[in-house]
């Protein structure tokens, strides 16, 4: 199966990336996902080694960040999906509050498979 996203994710993040990627492959789906330990060092990189970490075959780059995601919502590019809770003074579990704001895995899922379809005729890059 051909992945529909590339998703980027920092720190505890990433376990949840992984969960969402579980529940698009029990659907059917595939995505990448791309651990940005240090977002200072990806920036770094090189577009020939970034092109080797980040496929530009995707449909949709979508970024996944529990708070405000500023300073890594560029890698979501142009036409991409930045899935965040920029919200402050809420209380209460985490799992509550995730499921409020829709950070959730399967409305993450949701979201994803909804803009990957919608952006399916334009396979944008996201490094030249």
């Amino acid at each position: 199966c051909h992945p529909i996203a590339n998703i980027f994710a920092t720190g505890l993040e990433v376990g949840f990336a992984i969960q969402v990627l579980d529940e698009l492959q029990n659907q059917g789906q595939d995505a990448n996902i791309i651990s940005v330990v240090n977002k200072k060092v990806f920036d770094a990189l090189s577009e020939h080694e970034k092109s080797k970490i980040v496929s530009n075959k995707v449909v949709t780059n979508v970024v996944i960040e529990a708070s405000s995601a500023k300073t890594i919502s560029d890698l979501a590019g142009y036409d991409g999906l930045v899935i965040n809770i920029d919200h402050f003074g809420a209380s209460a579990d985490k799992d509550t509050l995730y499921k409020t704001y829709g950070f959730d895995v399967l409305s993450v899922v949701d979201k994803i498979v909804k803009k990957s379809f919608k952006n399916n005729d334009s396979i944008l890059p996201l490094f030249d």
